[in-house]
């Protein structure tokens, strides 16, 4: 699988996640979604989940998602 650049954020009219990558296609991120996040230069395995507030599963930890957070 070929890893697509982009950006991630919070689309309120739908209240959920859209990836956008470089040549503008916008994607809905929905619960169960495997993804890749960069952090600290490495590509890291995640899943995005809904309970009360978005937040995203990584193997070793699990990090909240406030909308509104990322601008």
């Amino acid at each position: 699988m070929t890893l697509k650049q982009g950006i991630l954020y919070f689309r309120d009219e739908s209240s959920n996640w859209i990836f956008e990558d470089t040549h503008g296609n916008a994607y809905a991120l929905h619960c169960g979604e495997g993804l890749e996040i960069k952090i600290s230069g490495r590509y890291r395995p995640c899943r995005l989940e809904l309970a009360e507030d978005w937040y995203v599963v990584f193997p070793e930890a699990s990090l909240c998602f406030k909308t509104g957070s990322f601008v």
